[in-house]
């Protein structure tokens, strides 16, 4: 294989394509994220072919790292399984696990753990260019700040990189 070729492929399957950026002015996260001592991030990927918000949903949480995380807290009485991660990306259901959505629209899903005060954002944007594309993002909004929240911030930043890496790829996967 070509030098340049291997070093597009290591581009593209490494956690260097995932970038993070502010978040853009029509995230439905974005209200949420002003709130004063809230701290919100905005992580982004480009990915090949046509990817709906409802793939990247179901793709999202149905990462392996997401599937953990959804056994976990099945532990404390909110199980979920596939069948509800295809519900909840279908429009069929407003509840995942510990999840409620806040608002949902054709390119954005917006959720919130109530109990925790804190909100996940899921969004689509079609690239421009004659070759299919899509700008997945991914954002999270901790509305209150503690000292523990503030202290697992490095593993939350590291954390969402690795579930938009792997949702990204399982939506390429599925767009061929």
């Amino acid at each position: 294989m070509p030098e340049k070729d291997l070093a597009d492929f290591a581009q593209e399957n490494s956690l260097a394509s995932i970038r993070k950026i502010p978040l853009p002015e029509n995230a439905s996260l974005a209200t949420c994220a002003q709130r004063a001592g809230s701290y919100a991030d905005c992580y982004t990927v480009d990915v090949k072919g046509k990817i709906e918000l409802s793939a990247y949903t179901e793709s999202f949480f149905n990462t392996w790292l997401m599937r953990l995380e959804r056994k976990l807290i099945g532990l404390g009485s909110k199980p979920s399984n596939d069948d509800d991660v295809r519900l909840l990306a279908n429009g069929g259901c407003d509840s995942l696990a510990w999840w409620r959505v806040e608002k949902r629209d054709p390119d954005q899903l917006l959720l919130s753990v109530p109990d925790i005060a804190t909100l996940t954002w899921l969004m689509v944007s079609k690239l421009p260019g004659a070759t299919p594309g899509t700008r997945l993002y991914f954002g999270s909004a901790v509305l209150m700040q503690s000292r523990l929240s503030k202290a697992l911030l490095p593993f939350h930043k590291a954390y969402s990189r690795l579930l938009l890496r792997s949702a990204s790829r399982t939506c390429e996967r599925k767009s061929r």
